[in-house]
């Protein structure tokens, strides 16, 4: 039997480890700096995605940004089904916000669709927003005559595309 007088301290540590174990599930702070961000998400919510296996750390941070760029449609069902079936979150979001901006019509289901697919939907975004364009060198003479269309004489000095098959055109 233990001794009455350890009771306060075999109470205080089982109150520490209960304390320890709810602050492991339930990520109160997390619930905290949504709330002052003013994102509506309860801590049963939050203990649930736990629960099952999605990370709030990745869902909550995604709807924090979404609610700060002013995107009402993306919810945290939404957020926690793509990342259970296997996608970015992050990406998605960061996608959605950059094409909101650039006042590019970019649904959700296509973003997910997008990123489910293996595309990198933010970098396809910001191709969008800023197209790259590949400036291609001249063609130099070590290519000349090493192809049968080549050994008739050299017909463009530089290339006006990028070399298809090694050749320039």
């Amino acid at each position: 039997m233990i001794d009455p007088s350890y009771l306060p301290f075999v109470m205080a540590g089982g109150g520490i480890i209960l304390l320890v174990i709810f602050f492991h599930y339930v990520p109160f702070f997390l619930w905290l700096s949504a709330k002052v961000s003013g994102v509506n998400i309860s801590l049963v919510q939050l203990f649930l995605m736990r629960i099952r296996n999605v990370p709030p750390y990745v869902i909550v941070p995604g709807l924090i940004e979404a609610h700060k760029a002013g995107l009402s449609n993306i919810t945290r069902d939404g957020l926690e089904a793509h990342f259970l079936a296997g996608g970015h979150v992050e990406k998605v979001v960061h996608a959605l916000v950059s094409a909101s901006k650039a006042n590019i019509d970019l649904p959700f289901q296509m973003a997910t669709a997008i990123d489910l697919a293996g595309r990198d939907v933010f970098e396809a975004v910001q191709m969008s927003v800023n197209p790259k364009v590949i400036d291609t060198p001249p063609c130099d003479s070590r290519s000349q005559g090493r192809y049968p269309a080549d050994r008739q004489g050299p017909r463009h000095r530089t290339c006006q595309y990028p070399p298809a098959g090694g050749r320039c055109r």
